[in-house]
């Protein structure tokens, strides 16, 4: 898409997500300097439950004389809505009614894309991508507009810490920046407050060494204020999980940072709002969550919320054992019974036949999404409910019989590869292929308890069984494990006399 595709609009709306970073703004004004330029008049606003409070980015709006407006009532638009660091219907912005729809984002694709669009996940920034389409117009970038994408940039890669593509090394080496500008929003994170909020948060902190967490309550704050507390937590020698939340008028508000691999923050926030009892999603190393007073207190009464994460916390990490694969020769014999392989017709593809050049492939599922390592030789397996897992080539020929047919399959969430690199989803099934399954031995035993492994592929996520579960190797080298669930096992396998 180019930018010069927007001017057959009259109305344009430009919308940054809820809760606008510099990032957002940044793009979403060189978006609107484009199209003001070219004798439209776009809006540039954004909405959500709360107008923007952070210092440094109302600093940036004032310094840079950026037209941002909040408007949290704003329910539809005429002629095309484009939606900036975000994608349309994504749940970190307001879904606004129009009868156009464009997107530019550089975020991995997370909801069905309109057939306006620009999808660059491979940039740093937003601000990368909108400087690269201005630059494809022959667009002339006023100081005011080139420090502020400067800013986005610099937000939103980390200090620069992690900038990964040419195009986002040729912007920083072309922007003309006011360096007073930058150094000024650079100084201006935190107000006076807000470091007297953080600083008497912390020192009413709870930690546990047992786990190796911190509980931090704070006073009714920005959620903002609440990620950058559990920062400063994460930097404490011997914490591995940082959870701080702040009570709400309407709730509880808390915020997670983890940086073993042991436990995900995003699994962490699931197992507090489990059930229903509120709201929240995130990543690996960082998530959030709400929960509002009154559920909580028909669930849990009069129990202090900080107690209550404690308890889940405590709950969640005593609940799996981990095993790692990588570092031990397998898991012992015992407890394990021979079980046969059924013949079954499954779904493969050679990994070269889909992204020849990469090495490493993140594959989304139902179940959620690995990282494998991957070569020439390695081949994905599909299975009956669409979990995927890999093979080798040499174990792929000696355990399956490929048939020259498509793989159909009936799955909720079809399997998908993404590739980071070039921002594209490549659906499985589309690819795949038939084979049956010799019959074959394996070892199996259902679990009694939780277990998290750390297969010889993915050496940073784990697989994870639940009580009832089975965890099988192969008869033949007992350090590649996997999990089958409960359901799905007397499907696969018949146990031996």
């Amino acid at each position: 898409m180019r930018l010069s595709e927007l001017l057959c609009y009259d109305a344009i709306a430009i919308q940054c997500h809820d809760n606008p970073d510099a990032d957002a703004i940044a793009a979403g004004f060189g978006i609107y300097s484009f199209l003001k330029d070219a004798g439209k008049l776009p809006r540039l606003f954004y909405g959500g439950r709360n107008p923007v409070s952070k210092p440094n980015i109302l600093a940036m709006l004032r310094l840079l004389d950026i037209p941002l407006e909040y408007l949290p009532k704003m329910k539809s638009c005429d002629g095309l809505l484009l939606t900036v660091d975000c994608q349309y219907g994504a749940g970190n912005v307001s879904r606004i009614e129009a009868p156009h729809v464009a997107v530019i984002d550089h975020h991995i694709q997370e909801k069905e894309l309109p057939p306006l669009f620009e999808l660059k996940p491979m940039l740093s920034s937003c601000s990368t991508l909108v400087w690269s389409m201005l630059r494809n117009e022959n667009f002339t970038i006023p100081s005011v507009l080139s420090t502020a994408l400067y800013y986005g940039f610099f937000s939103d890669s980390n200090s620069f810490a992690e900038v990964r593509h040419p195009i986002d090394r040729d912007m920083w080496d072309s922007l003309k920046v006011d360096e007073r500008v930058i150094k000024k929003l650079k100084g201006s994170n935190l107000s006076l407050d807000d470091l007297n909020l953080a600083a008497e948060a912390l020192n009413s902190r709870d930690y546990y060494a047992d786990g190796n967490f911190m509980i931090v309550g704070a006073p009714a704050c920005d959620p903002n204020i609440l990620g950058f507390i559990s920062d400063l937590a994460m930097q404490v020698e011997y914490v591995d999980i940082a959870l701080v939340f702040s009570t709400q008028e309407d709730g509880y508000k808390f915020s997670v940072r983890t940086d073993t691999r042991n436990a995900r923050a995003v699994e962490i926030v699931e197992s507090i709002i489990a059930g229903g009892l509120g709201s929240g999603g995130g990543h690996a190393d960082k998530a959030g969550g709400f929960i509002g007073k009154d559920r909580f207190k028909t669930r849990h009464g009069d129990t202090p919320f900080v107690r209550y994460c404690i308890s889940s916390l405590q709950r969640l990490l005593a609940s799996y054992d981990i095993i790692d694969c990588m570092n031990f020769e397998g898991f012992a014999p015992e407890g394990f019974t021979p079980y046969e392989k059924l013949p079954l017709r499954l779904g493969y593809i050679p990994c070269r036949e889909l992204v020849p050049d990469r090495a490493r492939l993140n594959i989304r599922m139902l179940e959620g999404d690995i990282d494998i390592g991957a070569d020439d030789g390695t081949y994905l397996m599909i299975g009956i409910s669409g979990e995927v897992y890999p093979i080798e080539e040499k174990k792929f020929f000696s355990n399956y019989t490929p048939l020259d047919e498509p793989f159909t399959l009936e799955t909720s969430y079809p399997p998908v590869i993404i590739d980071r690199y070039a921002g594209e989803r490549i659906h499985l099934l589309q690819a795949a292929r038939s084979c049956v399954s010799h019959s074959g031995k394996v070892l199996a035993r259902q679990l009694d308890k939780g277990i998290k492994i750390f297969t010889k592929w993915d050496r940073d996520n784990y697989v994870k069984g639940e009580p009832g579960d089975w965890v099988v190797i192969q008869n033949d080298d007992s350090s590649d494990a996997y999990v089958i669930k409960n359901d799905i096992f007397p499907r696969l396998y018949k146990k031996l006399p």
